[in-house]
């Protein structure tokens, strides 16, 4: 709720202090498959690269010259498998378990960047996104290998378990073009990497003690944008009245 706050103060104080000039105001929408990759500080269950969704809202203050700022409200899915053998002393056997982490965000895209093109365009930005966890969990499947324990499947919400703020750093590339007046359909490719660690603390039975797992997320997101344009101009007469123009 707070991010929402922020988000809309932030474009409406935008759009007052720059409605004295000629420019491009853009609203766009984006969704992207997500491909994260974890570099963690465990090795133990041996963690491989996962696909999520990236789906969210944001706004484009476009110069008269090539140079905009954007920003928005962005949600994106991360997280990561692993499957690995596990010994299971209740049943004095090996299990097999496959193990699915999900981790949902919420953040506020803070970029700069260069746009060329008129009817078709092409734009690369960069910067950085804070963002929130606002929901967590593992599945677990253990399969045994003596035929007569079914396979279990275990959901754990592990929210208050997770760091709840993180950092990404990224980079995107676009390019597009008009479909109607000032409607904008495009596709983008976007790498991200995070700045400060997820950290998860969980019981290490193996161990006997609580591990604390520090992973970075990295990837690419592919993904298509729509984008509507409001062009907003003023001039000054000889009475120093302000007029509008569409």
């Amino acid at each position: 709720m707070y991010l929402l706050k922020f988000f809309c103060v932030l474009i409406l104080v935008l759009i007052y202090t720059n409605s004295a000039k000629t420019q491009d105001h853009l609203l766009e929408v984006q969704s992207g498959y997500v491909l994260s990759f974890p570099n963690t500080s465990s090795a133990s269950d041996n963690p491989y690269k996962r696909s999520g969704l990236e789906i969210g809202l944001s706004y484009t203050y476009q110069t008269k010259k090539i140079l905009f700022f954007n920003t928005g409200l962005m949600y994106m899915n991360k997280g990561r498998q692993s499957n690995y053998l596990r010994y299971d002393h209740d049943i004095n056997q090996d299990t097999y378990i496959k193990s699915r982490n999900n981790r949902n965000f919420i953040g506020i895209p803070l970029n700069l960047g260069l746009s060329w093109g008129n009817k078709f365009y092409f734009h690369i930005k960069l910067g950085v996104t804070p963002e929130l966890l606002v929901n967590a969990n593992h599945r677990y499947t253990k399969e045994y290998k003596a035929d007569q324990f079914p396979k279990e499947v275990v959901l754990v919400e592990t929210t208050n378990d997770e760091s709840r703020f993180n950092i990404y750093a990224q980079g995107e590339l676009g390019f597009g073009g008009f479909i109607k007046d000032q409607f904008k359909l495009g596709v983008y490719f976007k790498f991200f990497h995070d700045i400060i660690p997820n950290i998860y603390r969980s019981y290490a039975h193996y161990q006997y003690h609580f591990e604390e797992r520090r992973t970075y997320f990295y990837g690419p997101v592919f993904g298509l944008s729509f984008q509507y344009g409001i062009k907003m101009m003023k001039k000054e007469n000889k009475t120093g009245i302000i007029l509008k123009e569409k």
